[in-house]
């Protein structure tokens, strides 16, 4: 199977639909509905395997939204976005209070 995503040069081949190829797919079509300055400035910030390794955590509840986008390099309402265009709704704010010092920490850091 080949997945093409012309306008963003994603080429990508396999035997099968995988959830990795469904992932890619779902991402690369988010992307090209964002302005070109936006596109550049996200693909330059996001590296795949960072970005594929985040969301596995993120949909595992292992990590926050707001460690996922520290480790995807994007401002959470980005990242948020970025989980909404792949079917994973994200959660708004913090359920303890362990996850409250963690967006505090990386609240922090981002000064």
């Amino acid at each position: 199977m080949e997945v093409k995503h012309k306008k963003l040069g994603i080429s990508i081949i396999g035997e099968k639909m995988t959830p990795e190829f469904s992932f890619i797919e779902k991402f690369a079509e988010y992307l090209e509905r964002l302005p070109n300055d936006i596109r550049l400035t996200v693909s330059e910030a996001v590296s795949f395997k960072n970005l594929t390794l985040a969301v596995e955590l993120y949909k595992n509840n292992i990590i926050t939204l707001g460690k996922f986008a520290e480790l995807i390099g994007l401002p959470v309402h980005d990242s948020a976005r970025i989980l909404e265009s792949i079917g994973i709704k994200p959660e708004l704010g913090a359920n303890t209070k362990k996850e409250l010092d963690e967006e505090i920490e990386i609240a922090k850091s981002l000064v």
